[in-house]
């Protein structure tokens, strides 16, 4: 018999050379899980070990409840029924040859409302526009003997967009108005006046750092009529309003923002009925405007706003045809803005805004309460709330003093939301509610009504597939909103 010899180890050698061998990294046990960032109110959440505690003799959760609730299953569900941040933890342990070993994680989880529809029995969608066209809500005033509202809002770019809606919230006529500017017409506030006419106040936008304010008057029809004008604050410097008040009868009490030798200042502009430029005056340095609230009664003003980067409250006494500042409130130690405030019952002041850098992605809303107007003061009580992204716009006042706030909300699970939100007198946070579509929805105004909580002016973003289209609907929220 014959037998055939083979070089073996060589070949094998050489076969190995012909390869790149990559050192295996040892993967050692640890925790690992799988945990949402965020989830909803009184909905059953899934947690998940992850593959790294694999072979893990123990596991123990613990959810970060006022209850201390723990589980000592690998994949356990819970329940969170407050909204709020929690902490989740995970131990898991596995004996090895050397011993017990025992490792630990912990991840931060926002707990949210769940977001209502304006389908919502509690929430009756009074006009829904036409989807076909391009529209973003900026403000809604009644008609001054109270028939219905008029509707402010955009079409496109420099377009001027006004819808009559009547008192059971039927669109009795839309106008738009083109060509006032050549910028960007972006209005802010409308507001009826004695004569049934109503003004809009805005600025227009050229460019980043471009921007002149404007007023613009129409009738009930929408149309610039034998009453109505255009006013344009053409200058060297960037103004914008924000608010406008028929402050005395006949005259226009116009408020914003003037960017002078690259400070702000607040502006406040007196008109006539007739658009005529009565008296202009700039106060402060660094100061900011956002919204303002009348106290007829006093003949004063209070503007909310921005002091250099601390959310403020300027006070003014008006006279005839000229303001005299008075004092302020500021909010110490915090950055933001305060969006708007409001003289309650008691005569105290609240405050209502967000806190954050300007841009920020992190906001918190805030609400604070103060005794006077004074620089020295400091608030009464003070609160922050952060769902997720959050940021307060309106505050009004229940006859028993309870505050109803409103503003907007971001989330990963539904984009953004309208956010409403209930405080007892003390500033004791007592829920909060979200109400959204399928879109991106955004509260623009509203307006206080007798047999609800409000008139809600809203809009969204719809995604066509193509772009994201901008709808309105005006809704009204009912008391049982608030159960």
């Amino acid at each position: 018999m014959k037998f055939i010899k083979f070089a073996i180890w060589p070949l094998f050698f050489s076969l190995v050379a012909c390869f790149d061998l990559e050192e295996i990294e040892f993967v050692d046990f640890q925790a690992d899980a799988v945990i949402p960032s965020v989830v909803r109110v009184d909905s059953l959440v899934q947690f998940e070990a992850g593959a790294l505690s694999d072979g893990a003799q123990s596991y123990l959760w613990s959810f970060g409840d006022s209850q201390n609730t723990q589980s000592e299953e690998a994949n356990p569900s819970f329940q969170y029924d407050s909204i709020g941040f929690y902490t989740v933890r995970l131990r898991v342990t596995i004996q090895k040859s050397d011993g017990l070993q025992v490792d630990s994680l912990e991840k931060r989880i926002a707990v949210i409302p769940q977001t209502l529809s304006t389908g919502h029995p509690s929430v009756r969608s009074l006009s829904q526009f036409d989807p076909s066209t391009d529209f973003e809500a900026i403000s809604i005033a009644p008609f001054v003997n109270e028939s219905g509202f008029m509707l402010l809002g955009r079409t496109n770019i420099n377009g001027v967009y006004l819808a009559s809606i009547d008192s059971a919230f039927t669109i009795q006529l839309e106008k738009t108005i083109n060509g006032l500017a050549q910028g960007q017409i972006i209005g802010a506030k409308i507001q009826g006046v004695s004569d049934g006419d109503f003004v809009v106040s805005g600025r227009i936008q050229y460019s980043s750092d471009d921007q002149d304010a404007f007023l613009l008057k129409v009738n009930p029809q929408g149309d610039l009529g034998a009453n109505g004008w255009f006013q344009q604050v053409s200058s060297l410097r960037n103004e914008s309003y924000t608010d406008i008040f028929e402050y005395r009868p006949g005259l226009l009490l116009a408020i914003g923002t003037v960017f002078q030798n690259n400070r702000p200042q607040l502006l406040l502009d007196i008109y006539n009925l007739d658009g005529q430029l009565i008296n202009s005056q700039q106060w402060g340095s660094n100061w900011r405007a956002e919204s303002a609230e009348l106290i007829l009664a006093e003949n004063k003003l209070l503007v909310a706003g921005r002091d250099f980067i601390n959310p403020a409250i300027f006070s003014f006494e008006l006279l005839d045809t000229n303001a005299v500042f008075l004092n302020e409130a500021v909010l110490r130690g915090v950055e933001g803005t305060a969006r708007e405030v409001l003289n309650t019952r008691d005569g105290r002041f609240v405050m209502a805004g967000s806190l954050g850098p300007s841009g920020s992605d992190s906001l918190q809303a805030f609400l604070a309460k103060f005794n006077s107007i004074n620089a020295s003061v400091t608030p009464l009580w003070f609160d922050t709330l952060q769902i997720y992204q959050d940021d307060f716009y309106f505050v009004r006042e229940f006859i028993n003093g309870d505050l109803i706030v409103y503003g907007n909300h971001y989330n990963p699970l539904s984009g953004r939301d309208i956010l409403i939100s209930f405080y007892d007198e003390n500033g004791i946070f007592q829920k909060a509610r979200l109400l959204g579509s399928e879109g991106e929805d955004k509260l623009q105004f509203f307006q206080p009504a007798q047999d609800s909580l409000s008139v809600i002016l809203g809009g969204y973003s719809r995604n066509t597939g193509f772009s994201s289209r901008k709808e309105l609907f005006v809704a009204q929220v009912l008391n049982t909103f608030l159960e």
